[in-house]
């Protein structure tokens, strides 16, 4: 089975559990985090990267969106 990587970045009020959240979203779609990196932005929001491997862009979507006001880009990522 290919494995393909996604990278999506997103960004959210910063708030108790948005990580956790965030973290635990892909992992219920069935992806496997690869690596993350957070960032602060402007008026207490956070940004946020993700590489997961093992989903869709479309899964990857419906997991993140329920905790994120912003979704700025779903795309493939390399390094598989």
């Amino acid at each position: 089975r290919l494995c393909l990587s996604r990278a999506g970045t997103a960004s959210a009020t910063d708030r108790p559990g948005l990580l956790a959240a965030l973290t635990g979203a892909p992992a219920h779609a069935g992806g496997d985090i690869t690596a993350i990196v957070t960032y602060p932005a402007d008026g207490g929001r956070i940004s946020v990267f993700m590489k997961v491997k093992g989903v869709s862009d479309k899964q990857l979507t419906t997991a993140i969106r329920p905790h994120v006001e912003r979704i700025d880009a779903i795309r493939e990522a390399g390094g598989d």
